[in-house]
């Protein structure tokens, strides 16, 4: 089992198959914080074996590890490797915060 002292750990799957979250379903307490986001397996076309907390899938990263910028209804801003990125909701399948 994971480590138990992970503080939070944030599905962003929507109810509807395909259907990204909404803003309203995200804390605002993650912007500024470091945080690993793993992205929806589906639109890697991963396997529903691949578990939701892995990082590597034959040698391909699945998740970034990063400190959110913003969220907004459609996008997730996370600072990756002096990077911008900006992440499509309906692609993530989950945030877990770093301690």
């Amino acid at each position: 089992m994971k480590n138990m002292n992970i503080l939070l750990i944030v599905m962003l799957i929507g109810i509807t198959s395909g259907c990204g979250p909404s803003q309203s379903n995200i804390p605002k307490e993650l912007i500024g914080k470091d945080c690993t986001i793993q992205f929806n397996r589906a639109s890697l076309g991963s396997s529903d074996l691949v578990g939701p907390t892995m990082d590597v899938v034959n040698g391909n990263s699945i998740s970034i590890s990063g400190n959110i910028v913003k969220i907004d209804s459609d996008w997730i801003v996370a600072k990756y490797e002096r990077k911008l990125l900006y992440i499509p909701m309906k692609s993530i399948l989950l945030i877990e915060r770093q301690k």
